[in-house]
């Protein structure tokens, strides 16, 4: 896997270190109720935010389009029960070709986690997105989409579907979550026995399309979101013996703040529960391989674990990417101020976990 965390070390160290010495680090994801002032990104105190947003498969972690904006406090997960439902299907029932989107609400603290059959889905603005599912070719496929919390509290629902044969059109993306203003790239594909009188395709489900003509060869390459949200994309193709044939995509421009949130809430978890002596609530930040490693670790600290928890440093920076999290951490201690990389990822249950510290 590749490692984001060791060019933005030297970056945020010489920041600091060019800076007053009474500056200390800011906490970017605002755990300690510092306004977000975008520190780190082009020197000490930067305000650029045309060059913000890199360019690439991740996204910097100071990546708000408003600089002004005061970040919120990353709300630390704790207790709570979730509560989900599907809402598209609206129902179980036949499902035309092999393939399955299912979207749906949940509730729950920070960081609840969806995923459906064990796969992760994405979470935003409390709705969950799934990718592409596959039905069964030899009979109903049972859907359990299960709701978890950081703490392992679960609810679910099942939908059951049934491979019907396809309708001979069929609207795909190449990603299902990705952050807006990049391009994803979607291609149709229509049975060639169809004799086609119109395609339509409304990439942002407003009720206009987009595009309009006969040949999906035609279709543009790629189409960019420029706001967070979550997008159903519809192509609609017109025939002249079968009528009006549809096919579906449903596509997550990320929200940066949320999911920044997200992620440094783990953090934030792990430095609150260990300034409460919970060892047992603490490891439940980590995947559950790595929990009797740090089970051991911090038994091993005795009395001084909330002085540990207390030097665990201050998220400065860091990269995102739409499943996980590259954090640098300062601490300011010592001289001169250290910095180590903390790796937060989507767990197959949804939940975001720190996976490497």
């Amino acid at each position: 896997m590749k490692d984001l965390g060791l060019p933005l070390i030297v970056v945020v160290v010489s920041c600091l270190i060019s800076a007053s010495p009474r500056a200390g680090a800011q906490e970017v994801c605002g755990l300690q109720g510092v306004t977000y002032n975008n520190m780190f990104r082009n020197g000490f105190e930067a305000n650029t935010p045309g060059s913000a947003v890199q360019k690439t498969d991740q996204t910097e972690l100071l990546g708000l389009w408003n600089f002004d904006k005061p970040i919120a406090i990353a709300p630390i997960p704790s207790g709570g029960s979730p509560a989900i439902t599907i809402t598209e299907p609206a129902s179980s029932g036949p499902i035309p070709g092999h393939f399955v989107q299912l979207r749906g609400t949940v509730s729950g603290p920070i960081n609840t986690g969806v995923s459906v059959n064990g796969i992760p889905a994405h979470v935003q603005n409390n709705e969950f997105v799934t990718p592409i599912l596959t039905l069964s070719e030899s009979g109903p496929t049972t859907f359990t989409a299960t709701a978890t919390t950081l703490d392992g509290a679960t609810a679910s629902v099942g939908q059951i579907h049934d491979s019907v044969a396809a309708n001979g059109v069929r609207l795909t993306a190449n990603k299902t979550a990705e952050f807006p203003n990049r391009p994803v790239r979607f291609s149709l594909t229509v049975d060639p026995a169809l004799a086609i009188q119109q395609i339509t395709v409304d990439f942002d489900g407003d009720g206009t399309p987009e595009f309009t003509g006969a040949n999906p060869l035609l279709l543009p390459a790629t189409y960019t979101y420029s706001q967070p949200g979550i997008y159903t994309a519809e192509a609609r193709v017109t025939t002249a013996s079968a009528g009006v044939l549809t096919s579906t995509q449903t596509h997550v421009a990320v929200d940066v703040v949320e999911l920044r949130i997200r992620a440094c809430s783990v953090y934030g978890a792990l430095r609150t529960r260990l300034t409460a002596n919970d060892v047992a609530a603490a490891i439940l930040v980590f995947p559950g391989e790595h929990r009797p490693l740090y089970e051991a670790t911090f038994n091993a600290l005795g009395t001084n674990r909330p002085v540990y928890a207390g030097r665990l440093g201050t998220i400065a920076t860091g990269l995102l990417t739409p499943l996980s999290a590259s954090l640098t951490v300062i601490t300011t201690d010592e001289a001169p101020p250290q910095a180590y990389r903390i790796r937060v990822v989507q767990a197959s249950d949804g939940v975001w976990r720190i996976e490497e510290m």
